[in-house]
């Protein structure tokens, strides 16, 4: 009884060896290969207004694949502004931050094709923070008599991060 639980034990230790030496294999590139994702950015991103930022898309795969943006659903050429500096044989691209660079806010997606196929990564959403503005409105004062109830209305903008509202009085 012994052996047979002694046996059974390393039967199951050179299982998981040979599994792990299965796992560690790595596919030589002469191999041909689908495109494969291996890093990207994260899902939302909102940067300072005086810092370039990195869009990152990295994949692999034989023969090199080629990379496609798109945003907002639509085809985005990275060659539309000069202040976009790609990365030779690379996803990855550097927007240059001089000045307004709101019209970069959206949600990017990276495409790595060869002849074998696509990956696609996840869609990552760039938010440009901008100071929130108050609609300019015009409010009537209210009469209220002392001990009555009053509902003071407030819509603030939408901001990044949110907004914590506070209520002053003269």
């Amino acid at each position: 009884m012994k052996m047979l639980l002694s046996t059974k034990g390393i039967t199951i230790c050179l299982f998981f060896f040979v599994l792990s030496l299965a796992a560690a294999i790595e596919i030589p590139l002469s191999v041909a290969q689908l495109p494969t994702i291996t890093e990207q950015s994260h899902a939302q991103v909102a940067y300072p207004f005086d810092e370039d930022f990195t869009i990152k898309c990295e994949a692999r795969g034989n023969p090199q694949p080629t990379f496609n943006w798109t945003k907002d659903g639509k085809p985005f050429d990275l060659l539309s502004d000069p202040r976009i500096v790609a990365t030779n044989n690379s996803g990855t691209f550097v927007i240059q931050n001089r000045g307004i660079i709101t019209n970069f806010q959206g949600k990017y997606r990276c495409f790595a094709s060869n002849v074998l196929g696509t990956a696609m990564s996840e869609e990552i959403e760039l938010i440009v923070p901008s100071v929130p503005k108050f609609p300019k409105e015009k409010i009537e004062p209210l009469d209220v008599e002392h001990g009555d109830s009053v509902i003071l209305h407030c819509n603030p903008p939408k901001g990044i991060p949110p907004l914590h509202i506070y209520w002053m009085n003269i």
